[in-house]
């Protein structure tokens, strides 16, 4: 997201938002400085920066007007694909990885404008 944010310039991201599956106090625990640093920079950048969303049900935030039936429309969707890890055994871990995947696709699919696009990396 900071790199995207980065590629508009100063204060013209004010059409990014920016999430996270953790929250803010486990993100900087994972990441540190880091975390603090790409959120200001995305911030500076004019981006909203969101904690705690499950990109399997996107809909039901108020950035995306918390609603399926929303006004609030994307050109594209990135989704950094996490590894959902699982202690049941590699193909457990595939079949969770495919359900999130699936789940995410649909639910990005309800905000995007007639040709946006979905990447995921």
């Amino acid at each position: 997201s900071r790199s995207i944010a980065a590629s508009f310039g100063d204060d013209s991201a004010k059409n990014l938002v920016a999430t996270t599956f953790d929250s803010a106090e486990a993100l900087h625990k994972k990441y540190g400085f880091t975390s603090h640093s790409n959120i200001r920079a995305l911030r500076k950048a004019g981006a909203q920066v969101r904690h705690e969303v499950d990109a399997t049900v996107l809909a039901g935030y108020d950035f995306c007007g918390g609603l399926v039936e929303t006004d609030m429309q994307f050109d594209f969707v990135v989704f950094n694909f996490p590894h959902t890890g699982t202690d049941a055994g590699l193909q457990a871990s595939i079949a969770e990885n495919k359900e999130m995947l699936g789940e995410f696709l649909a639910s990005a699919a309800l905000l995007l404008r007639p040709e946006g696009e979905v990447h995921v990396t």
